[in-house]
């Protein structure tokens, strides 16, 4: 697809009317831009899956269909989830043109390629160096390879510890890019989720539907919504019902020095909002007891290190579950 910044968007576009029109015309599916409408779209991506295994697609018929489908994928994210379209000139192919969200890059063409083809494309970064002819080795002495052998182990021993760490801090920073790309939807609607709603009498209401848990004080995304069952937590703004705004601060504290401040007993207020009445729906208090490990906290009592606050976070996802069908 030859394109440039200026007819970008019209070719995307364009691209992506052709698959709407493909889907009602060949198979009788309306596609409508919204995030409901992806389900039936990977229904159509698998489709072309099997007609890609079964007979012989030509790389030019492969390559439009993956921009007509990859050009509706990204074009249905970019109307629900504010992103741009741009182009990276420094990358060829289906990595070329992106999308980006709330500073997530997504690569849509890329993403129906993977899914057609079943195949994770070839990155230069990836690819094996070359490597330097065989070239004759001097034979060594029995005791001296015995020798480097222990002084490996050895070496090994030494950084097991290190290694051990560096795969965890893999683990983890592989687990905050999902949780990134799982907060990117709802980040442009934090002002509204957060502001303080009418609360009609302190009777609770009715609840139902999925949810977001949000963190008041850091106005994000709580650690506790990747604890939450899939059935319960909210993937996008279209289908989130009820917002968790959640307050967690210190009752009981003591200062070991200028800087450090730590809580040795905590409280948890859950605020329950419902969307789309705007009001709160409900409200609840946790209150621990006295913490065998104090947790550090900021000046104004919130916690800085522990995610959960001294508060099994099970007990609160049952008070959840128990209040929200």
């Amino acid at each position: 697809m030859e394109v440039n910044n200026k007819n970008l968007e019209q070719s995307i576009t364009e691209l992506a009317s052709q698959a709407v029109q493909a889907a009602r015309d060949r198979y009788g599916v309306t596609l409508d831009f919204s995030m409901n409408s992806l389900n039936q779209f990977y229904l159509l991506i698998d489709q072309a899956h099997q007609v890609y295994l079964s007979s012989n697609v030509s790389p030019q018929g492969l390559d439009h269909t993956v921009e007509v489908w990859g050009a509706y994928l990204g074009e249905t994210l970019r109307r629900n989830k504010r992103g741009v379209w741009k182009i990276d000139p420094e990358q060829t192919g289906d990595r070329r043109i992106y999308l980006t969200t709330s500073n997530v890059r997504i690569h849509p063409l890329e993403q129906v390629r993977i899914r057609i083809t079943g195949e994770e494309p070839v990155r230069p970064e990836l690819e094996n160096p070359l490597e330097p002819p065989d070239v004759p080795k001097p034979k060594r002495n029995p005791l001296i390879k015995i020798l480097i052998v222990i002084g490996a182990l050895a070496i090994l021993g030494l950084l097991a510890i290190p290694v051990l760490m560096f795969g965890q801090n893999m683990i983890n920073s592989a687990i905050d890019r999902q949780h990134a790309s799982l907060d990117a939807p709802f980040l442009p609607f934090m002002d509204e989720y957060l502001k303080a709603y009418p609360d009609p009498l302190g009777d609770d209401l009715d609840m139902q539907g999925r949810i977001l848990i949000l963190d008041i004080n850091t106005r994000s995304v709580a650690d506790l919504q990747y604890k939450l069952p899939a059935n319960m937590r909210a993937n996008n703004p279209d289908d989130l019902s009820i917002v968790v705004q959640r307050n967690c601060f210190a009752t009981k504290t003591t200062r070991k020095s200028d800087t450090e401040i730590y809580a040795s007993q905590m409280q948890c207020d859950l605020t329950l909002v419902d969307i789309h009445r705007g009001m709160v729906a409900a409200t609840q208090s946790f209150q621990s007891g006295e913490l065998k490990d104090p947790i550090r906290v900021n000046e104004r009592g919130n916690p800085i290190d522990t995610p959960y606050a001294g508060f099994d976070p099970q007990l609160i996802i049952n008070w959840l579950a128990s209040r929200i069908p």
